[in-house]
């Protein structure tokens, strides 16, 4: 007889008797509500064929309707001289994955065990059947969550000791498919560290967190399981979005970004119009984000994640700051997501509002130290604690403070515990903690030993990224590029500001500077002009750069968990103020060749003029200094840190660009580590500073070598700049990609 099939986990139940599933705990008689009778094979391939084709394609053997799903995403194969089933990635662009391991692209694929493994395809996770049966429907996954034992400490800032603030020991927590669940108590109780370490965005340093029997979280660490991203949404308690966009422009460029590459513009827009329909805010499409309500920019986040139809959501206080009215709506709102029998999602929420909290099905209240001393019904919870509101739970679960150090003590005490221990104690022995804390357990025979985690990053043959990496590469450097540049334009006092900058310089060189700089009559100013013209460049790049990076902490982190990658994100920065930085050094040469008369034929030869010369030395001067300001603004915390180091850095372009402190060989040494140095070279062989200083002074004048007439002087110095913005480059994206 075949066993039934979980479809939680999608296993078969190895004990009927025992009347749950003990691969993910879920009852038997709780499977009716999360899939409905007579469909225990859903989400099965069946085996019957041999090669199937799986992808949003019409024609596909299996056919996914998922924007994250490519048109021809994978495909099964029977490969009788392996001996048995492979998966091959046809190169999509949210990957194909077998447990915690992502299938490599190319032909070679991966093997595969029907009898134990899961696949994930974006939302779909399915296990193989053999046999004739007639094809099933294919569903997303029902998502369970479980965290067993999450304990996190910090350190006090004043005692130095470690302090607790999560413990789920005495109560571990297990959230199944179809819940709205709430997650409240007062400030400082651990409810958004409860949601991060469930998240992996802070992991709790011991216990673990399974998603549907698997543990993605343990012991601090969190398993790069990329599959993720199309099934976990997170809206944290900010906005992070950019505010210069439209609604609409920030839900395509975030569609471009997380979803499927393949997808046409009217498909892209009709699930775009789809999630801004649900969220209401489809008649404000079209306006600027900044000029929304609080209540519309937080359905404005909430919207960007559901755009993937995600099958966990967690929100952190999504109603902070809006009218009860609004409260009202948006929990009413989640409460319908998570609850559609069609459809039924995860959600989770953390909340201070509690007079809609009846919407939740269960609420997780939490006490000083991060402990859950109630978990059930919000009605219950009132007869639970003896109260008539819930303000006064407040109150009661507050007047507990956290306990010296440990988890709550169970032995007897003649005194009564004056600490949360008393709330948590008294939580266990209740039949609230049996009924859904103890029935709700995910069965260690249900959970997927950490032993077959693996970590989910491609295995490429060779050194060079394979053909989907690079196509993801290309594609998220487009969009990003498109977008920072639309953000920059439509800021347009900063915008007219970095236009005029380079004007600015000029200018201030037009009044100071004599017609006949480079000249032997005036030419004692050249080098002098010429240093203000390196140091501008120098300067620009990094007062351009430094705040770029830095003031999007918070989108940058949405975005990496939609499979955003540092590198395009740092080169589209570096792209749209390097072509801004172009129109800079442009007017500011324009004006200065006007006035200063440079010669007409530089370095390189008569199809070189010096003008041209310069313009390639200032811009990748410019370059170089964008490249330091984007690796400062990468590795601050903050924009004000960022800003006063940069300070020190255009001091140090300004000291040691070779023109100060001859006669000290720190100073000399120090010059070879500022790119401003390299760019006054460059810009003084042009024109051949020599000889014209020479013929201005005569004998008197000792050639400098720093200025040597050569073509390859000038392009070694080239070469040097160059290597400066590539190496800062580089260091920028180490240091983006290494954020959490």
């Amino acid at each position: 007889m075949t066993l039934p099939v979980c479809p939680n986990c999608w296993r078969q139940v190895v004990d009927t008797e025992a009347q749950f599933c003990h691969y993910c705990g879920i009852r038997l008689d709780q499977w009716s509500s999360l899939i409905g009778e007579g469909q225990p094979d859903d989400n099965a391939i069946v085996l019957n064929q041999a090669s199937i084709a799986i992808g949003r394609d019409p024609s596909s053997d299996i056919r996914l309707d998922h924007p994250a799903v490519s048109m021809h995403h994978a495909r099964l194969e029977w490969r009788p001289e392996a001996g048995g089933w492979h998966i091959v990635d046809e190169a999509s662009a949210r990957g194909t994955f077998v447990n915690y391991r992502q299938v490599p692209h190319g032909i070679q694929g991966m093997p595969i065990d029907p009898a134990v493994d899961t696949i994930w395809i974006a939302p779909y996770a399915f296990h193989l059947l053999a046999g004739d049966r007639s094809q099933p429907r294919f569903e997303p996954a029902r998502m369970r969550l479980d965290a067993m034992g999450l304990v996190r400490t910090v350190k006090d800032e004043k005692t130095r000791q470690d302090v607790t603030i999560l413990n789920l020991e005495p109560t571990p927590l297990s959230f199944h498919p179809g819940e709205f669940i709430a997650l409240v108590g007062g400030s400082g109780t651990g409810k958004s560290t409860l949601m991060k370490a469930l998240l992996g965005l802070s992991p709790a340093q011991h216990g673990t967190v399974y998603v549907s029997g698997r543990p993605l979280i343990e012991g601090g660490r969190a398993q790069r399981f990329e599959a993720m991203h199309a099934i976990v949404g997170y809206v944290p308690q900010e906005d992070i979005v950019h505010r210069e966009l439209t609604a609409w422009e920030a839900m395509e460029y975030t569609a471009r970004v997380r979803l499927s590459p393949d997808l046409g513009a009217e498909e892209r827009s009709a699930y775009i119009q789809r999630t801004l329909q649900t969220v209401e805010l489809w008649p404000h499409r079209n306006t600027l984000i900044r000029k929304l309500s609080g209540g519309q920019r937080k359905r404005v986040n909430i919207a960007l994640e559901l755009l993937a139809e995600p099958r966990l959501l967690f929100l952190d206080e999504p109603t902070s700051g809006l009218d009860p009215g609004l409260d009202l709506s948006i929990m009413e709102l989640l409460r319908q997501w998570a609850t559609d029998p069609s459809d039924p999602r995860t959600i989770i929420v953390v909340t201070h509002a509690t007079e809609n909290v009846t919407n939740c099905k269960y609420v997780a209240f939490m006490g000083a130290g991060g402990y859950v001393v109630y978990f059930g019904p919000p009605d219950a919870a009132l007869a639970y604690f003896g109260v008539q509101r819930f303000a006064e739970i407040y109150r009661l679960v507050g007047s507990f403070p956290a306990p010296n150090g440990g988890s709550p003590s169970r032995e007897a005490t003649a005194e009564p515990v004056s600490d949360v221990s008393e709330l948590v104690n008294r939580f266990e022995d209740s039949q609230d903690y049996f009924q859904y804390i103890q029935a709700r357990q995910l069965t260690e025979s249900g959970a997927t030993p950490t032993a077959q985690a693996e970590d989910s990053a491609p295995r490429c043959s060779g050194f060079g990224l394979s053909r989907a990496e690079r196509a993801r590469f290309w594609r998220q450097l487009q969009v990003l590029t498109a977008r920072y540049w639309k953000l920059i334009r439509r800021d347009r006092t900063n915008f007219i500001t970095l236009l005029f900058q380079g004007l600015l310089v000029a200018g201030l060189l037009w009044a100071v500077a004599a017609p006949d700089t480079f000249q032997p009559k005036g030419a004692e100013n050249a080098q002098t002009v010429l240093f203000i013209m390196a140091c501008a460049a120098a300067w620009l790049g990094i007062l351009n750069g430094t705040k770029e990076i830095v003031k999007e902490h918070d989108i940058y982190t949405r975005e990496r968990r939609y499979g955003l990658t540092a590198f395009p994100y740092v080169l589209s920065k570096l792209v749209v103020l390097a072509s801004l930085g172009a129109v800079q050094i442009g007017s500011l040469l324009l004006i200065v060749s006007y006035r200063l008369s440079p010669p007409h034929q530089g370095v390189l030869g008569a199809w070189s003029p010096a003008w041209l010369e310069w313009f390639i030395t200032l811009e990748l001067t410019l370059v170089a200094g964008l490249s330091l300001g984007l690796f400062l603004s990468a590795s601050t915390a903050s924009l004000d840190a960022a800003t006063a180091i940069m300070f020190v850095l255009l001091l140090i372009q300004v000291m040691f660009a070779g023109i100060f402190f001859p006669d000290a060989p720190w100073a000399d040494i120090l010059s070879t580590l500022t790119f401003s140095r390299w760019g006054l070279e460059a810009a003084g062989t042009s024109p051949n500073l020599n000889d014209l200083m020479t013929r201005a002074i005569g004998s008197a004048y000792q050639a400098d070598a720093a200025y040597t007439f050569s073509a390859l002087h000038l392009i070694v110095r080239w070469a040097i700049l160059g290597g400066f913005g590539i190496l800062l480059t580089a260091l920028a994206t180490f240091r983006q990609a290494r954020k959490r």
